[in-house]
């Protein structure tokens, strides 16, 4: 959001407000309190920010969508994660299988050598501008 994508897909949720999980009350605009646990303006009841946590399951919207993109994407950027946390950590092997490039930026390069990424070393702040320059020169 905050680079300017009006839609992403955010599959674990963000930290944006807070959330109830007792009566689904959503407000972006709300922050936790600095003392003390933030209580929903609704119910009363304890809140969270609107994150999938440890046990919780995943929203199935979000997850359905990131799925059927997966299967027929083209390229697939895999920036800065350890793919340990499943279903989302299948999402390149998916796109893999499909015919999709990947290409994985990261630190500790090597999750998806088996299926053939391209590998480029660093961490996303310093390699992703540097991509995307060079994309851009590309279409020029």
């Amino acid at each position: 959001r905050r680079a300017g994508c009006p839609d992403p897909i955010e599959v674990h949720g963000n930290h944006l407000g807070l959330h109830c999980p007792r009566c689904s009350l959503l407000d972006r605009r709300a922050a936790a309190p600095e003392e003390g646990f933030p209580t929903c303006a609704r119910c009363g009841s304890a809140t969270k920010p609107p994150v999938v946590l440890f046990e919780e399951s995943l929203p199935a919207g979000p997850l359905d969508q990131a799925l059927r993109l997966a299967q027929r994407c083209d390229l697939m950027l895999v920036v800065g994660t350890s793919l340990a946390v499943y279903p989302v950590a299948s999402l390149p092997g998916i796109a893999a299988a499909a015919g999709a490039q990947l290409v994985e930026i990261n630190t500790e390069p090597g999750h998806l050598r088996r299926l053939g990424a391209i590998e480029l070393t660093g961490g996303a702040a310093e390699v992703l501008p540097t991509l995307a320059a060079r994309a851009l020169a590309l279409r020029s």
